[in-house]
């Protein structure tokens, strides 16, 4: 068995969500790190505030960060803060934002909007089986009362 890392896996599921979401007519955005000139030739990485945004015909737009857990549970550990400070931003505007999470030990996929990250607690988490099912096809249309899964 080969050990692919977490990162791949990552990126992997990135691909996925991304190809889902263009296939539904979904306009689908990634958002680059960026760099940040600190002197003369050094820069420093700047991390973006979540990996998408996406639009589709009807004013419909969803901002989110993929994530991929080994587990049936997302942890409040794996939460980046700044992530979730930007996505409840735009979530309080009146958007859907949060995170489209792949739970590998069971295989389904999810969203977690940014106001119900905000409710986990330090040494807790959120479980697959009480977020909303996406299913395979990463069908977000379901956030918008649309779609089948």
């Amino acid at each position: 068995m080969t050990n692919i890392s977490t990162a791949k896996i990552g990126a992997s599921f990135e691909k996925y969500a991304y190809k889902c979401l263009s296939v539904k007519g979904w306009n689908v955005e990634r958002i680059e790190n960026g760099y940040k000139q600190i002197g003369e030739n050094k820069f420093i990485r700047m991390k973006q505030p979540f990996d998408y945004f996406a639009t589709k015909t009807g004013g419909k737009a969803i901002y989110f960060d993929a994530k991929t857990t080994a587990g049936e549970s997302y942890p409040y550990s794996a939460i980046n803060r700044d992530q979730l400070s930007s996505l409840l931003k735009i979530q309080r505007n009146g958007f859907v934002a949060g995170f489209v999470v792949h739970f590998r030990q069971v295989d389904k996929i999810c969203f977690i909007d940014a106001e119900t990250l905000n409710q986990i607690v330090p040494r807790a988490s959120i479980r697959a089986s009480a977020c909303v099912d996406l299913g395979k096809s990463v069908d977000v249309n379901i956030l918008f009362g649309e779609g089948n899964v």
